[in-house]
């Protein structure tokens, strides 16, 4: 409404689907307060969410610093076979996808298991699975 104060405006709100409130500023032009919501909501999250991520990168670094056995050469671990040297960058790349790709089919293994484990109830075996990896 063209020439309406701030408190005529206010004064015609309404909710909305959601139950959110709108506030009708024009004719046709209408805020959703609950899509703001969302957002402040999911930023908040992310925010959230990024602290402890952060932490954990840092002791993994931390860790992979201080542990000589991740740092002495000639010493490899079951799931990355290919560890040739040598200086030809495509034998490189392909050793280096294919070390990647065996870690992603293991990964996608273990949590298939992890879901079946879930959908057929079986606590003890999770209970185990997490007091063995960790």
């Amino acid at each position: 409404r063209q020439g309406a104060s701030q408190q005529e405006l206010l004064a015609g709100e309404a909710r909305g689907p959601g139950g959110g409130r709108l506030v009708e500023l024009r004719e046709g032009d209408v805020i959703v307060e609950e899509e703001e919501l969302n957002l402040k909501y999911g930023a908040h999250h992310v925010i959230k969410l990024f602290s402890p991520v952060t932490m954990c990168m840092a002791v993994v670094v931390a860790t992979i610093s201080s542990i000589t056995y991740y740092t002495e050469k000639g010493t490899y671990l079951v799931y990355t076979p290919f560890h040739e040297e040598t200086e030809d960058v495509g034998t490189l790349a392909w050793q280096a996808l294919a070390n990647a790709g065996i870690m992603l089919g293991v990964i996608a293994v273990m949590t298939g298991l992890l879901v079946l484990a879930y959908k057929y109830r079986c606590t003890k075996l999770i209970h185990g699975w997490l007091f063995m990896s960790s």
